[in-house]
């Protein structure tokens, strides 16, 4: 029975057998099809063969500002969001959205600033050297060569590369706010922007 549901076998005039496939046949495979896709991909982990893992928010200077795992943004947006969702978990109001955006705008604001401060620090010839990122990381409270010893370059490399980060910013962020500091003209760029400014 069910096989004629399915097949229609059909013999041909030289005497051979062919089967003919019925509009229940293909929507039957339409319908597995389906299921493997929604069903069995996800929890083999196949899925994330087919997803998009990194996601373009914009260019500095040519520097492309990518929200991808482990990238300076990604790590911004988690810390971050994790902070705002502490904070507000006690409000009893659902604020995912609102955290949501908030987080990802101030990880874009600082993937933009890290991007700036890179590009004028080496365009002025103040790159961090590579004694100051491994004081900062000898320095650093909880440091245990041990452990340090343990890790594989792959992850001694990416949290170099967070230190390096992080000095360039900061480097950057103190020249511009002295640069600011020392300007004559400071005084004229509140008058500017605050016009009751005296």
């Amino acid at each position: 029975m069910a096989d004629k549901f399915f097949i229609e076998k059909k013999k041909e005039k030289d005497g051979t057998v062919k089967a003919k496939h019925n509009f229940a046949w293909f929507l039957a495979c339409i319908v597995l099809v389906l299921i493997t896709i929604t069903f069995i991909l996800p929890a083999t982990g196949l899925a994330g063969f087919f997803s998009k893992t990194s996601y373009r928010f914009g260019y500095f200077a040519g520097n492309p500002i990518d929200y991808s795992q482990n990238s300076y943004m990604w790590q911004q947006e988690d810390y971050i969001r994790r902070q705002y969702s502490q904070m507000f978990s006690s409000s009893g109001a659902d604020m995912s959205s609102f955290i949501t955006s908030l987080s990802f705008r101030s990880a874009y604001n600082g993937a933009v600033m890290l991007e700036a401060s890179k590009y004028y620090l080496n365009k002025s010839k103040g790159r961090v050297s590579e004694d100051e990122v491994n004081n900062s990381i000898q320095n650093y409270n909880g440091f245990s060569i041990d452990l340090w010893k343990g890790l594989s370059i792959k992850d001694r490399e990416r949290i170099r590369d967070g230190f390096r980060d992080g000095l360039e910013l900061t480097k950057f962020s103190s020249a511009f706010t002295q640069d600011i500091a020392d300007s004559t003209n400071n005084l004229e760029f509140v008058k500017d922007f605050v016009p009751d400014a005296k």
